[in-house]
């Protein structure tokens, strides 16, 4: 029995907003959202808090969804996939970015849980 191995890019983060979210149009039409995500994690023995503020984006019809919907403070679920890009700086050296690219984006309720039926 042959069984095929299969890749996975997920990403859940769940965490506040640390601002609200600003989109952004491109060349192409296609709007952008920035939400900035704070996460925390306790490490260790002592338990140390180690903080992230964890860039995520969204794209068109999620991106208008989370202007409308969302701001700073809020509590969030995200499900979302790594995605990698490469730029360019002002000096021209080759800079690859790690992304967060959005895929739903849910607020929870007063029970920690996720407000959507279809989570």
């Amino acid at each position: 029995m042959c069984i095929e191995k299969v890749d996975v890019n997920k990403v859940v983060l769940i965490g506040s907003l640390d601002d609200n979210p600003e989109i952004t149009e491109t060349q192409n039409q296609n709007k952008l959202c920035t939400l900035f995500v704070l996460t925390t994690e306790a490490f260790g023995e002592k338990g140390k808090v180690v903080k992230n503020r964890i860039r995520v984006i969204a794209w068109n019809k999620l991106a208008e969804v989370c202007i409308e919907k969302y701001s700073k403070g809020d509590r969030l679920e995200i499900r979302a996939r790594l995605q990698n890009r490469t730029v360019f700086d002002s000096d021209q050296n080759k800079r690859i970015l790690n992304e967060v690219v959005a895929q739903s984006v849910w607020k929870e309720n007063e029970n920690g849980r996720p407000a959507s039926e279809n989570w």
